[in-house]
């Protein structure tokens, strides 16, 4: 919900995102799919609201759209492109975010688009093109630095105040490889990163230290970080890795039986903690999980279609807790 303008923001299966005016009880799209075929195949990939007047929306194939709020209920909207007024370096974005300095970063698959903060109110319209040749995955940033997660060149780390680059030196071998995540945990004592064909790595943001595990599959798809310090870890194979940052240790467990998984097409394990700290993980086939901490392994509720007591379905998308 965008707080002073009340309006209730989604995301469809599709990738379109959308919002809703209680006040006209209309719908409000992006891309704006009738508008052209370009837009039509398009789906949202970030998010940003950058103040309570402006959000900012990546695509991944339709450039990115800024969105001013007017005063009669819709938003002024500008789209930024590869070509015409304004352009961008790239259509493909996979990042949007806001730097210590308040200017607005753009991270695409053909290099950054920084848009510089001119005073409190204004951005420039006309953005700076940097680093073309890097293709962009990904970012976070930290109380010091902007982090940035490339497909071809690692993570680099940016600093507002020098406007400096400078790579993140993991291993031999890491610097060109692909960055699929990036998250810091909640203490903020750490950076992980997840990577394409190198597993996940651990990085210490004070001492510069750096813990690798190498993990099943290919691909670091998610990363949710327990009530605990606990970190899940979820790739392109079946299964979950937990990873203690503090003691090093690390497990893996199975969440969908096997003879199922040539049945579904991935796993798409969604973590839930309660107000209990207990730990649920819902599946896409597997069924619901409830993870036991004093044995260390999983109880697994599952749909028996001949007992109508048993959880509805084996396909859990997401889970809440009520008062």
């Amino acid at each position: 919900v965008y707080k002073r303008q009340g309006f209730i923001w989604l995301q469809s299966h599709d990738g379109y995102m959308h919002y809703l005016d209680e006040s006209t009880e209309r719908f409000y799209t992006f891309p704006r799919y009738r508008e052209s075929d370009e837009e039509k195949s398009s789906s949202i990939n970030c998010f940003m609201q950058l103040n309570q007047d402006e959000i900012w929306l990546g695509s991944n194939s339709s450039g990115a759209y800024r969105l001013t709020y007017r005063e009669d209920s819709v938003y002024r909207i500008e789209q930024f492109r590869s070509r015409g007024l304004n352009p961008i370096t790239n259509n493909r974005v996979s990042f949007i975010c806001e730097d210590t300095q308040d200017h607005v970063w753009l991270g695409t698959d053909q290099g950054l688009n920084k848009f510089t903060r001119l005073s409190d109110s204004r951005l420039d319209s006309v953005p700076e093109h940097l680093l073309v040749d890097h293709s962009f995955t990904t970012a976070i940033q930290n109380a010091s630095y902007l982090w940035m997660g490339t497909r071809n060149h690692g993570v680099l780390r940016y600093q507002a105040l020098s406007q400096s680059f400078a790579p993140l030196m993991l291993d031999e071998g890491a610097q060109n490889m692909e960055i699929s995540l990036l998250k810091l945990t909640a203490d903020e004592r750490h950076m992980i990163i997840g990577t394409a064909g190198r597993g996940l790595y651990i990085y210490d943001l004070s001492s510069g230290e750096v813990l690798r595990h190498e993990l099943p599959g290919t691909r670091v798809n998610s990363v949710f970080e327990d009530g605990f310090g606990k970190i899940w870890v979820t790739t392109d194979a079946f299964g979950v890795s937990m990873i203690d940052p503090g003691t090093e240790g690390a497990g893996f467990f199975w969440l969908t039986p096997p003879e199922t998984h040539q049945l579904i097409d991935a796993e798409r394990a969604f973590f839930f903690e309660d107000s209990q700290k207990n730990l649920w993980v819902g599946t896409h086939g597997g069924g619901l999980g409830l993870f036991d901490r004093e044995n260390g392994h999983y109880t697994f509720y599952r749909n028996d279609p001949e007992d109508p007591a048993t959880i509805g379905s084996n396909f859990v998308y997401r889970m809440i807790e009520d008062p």
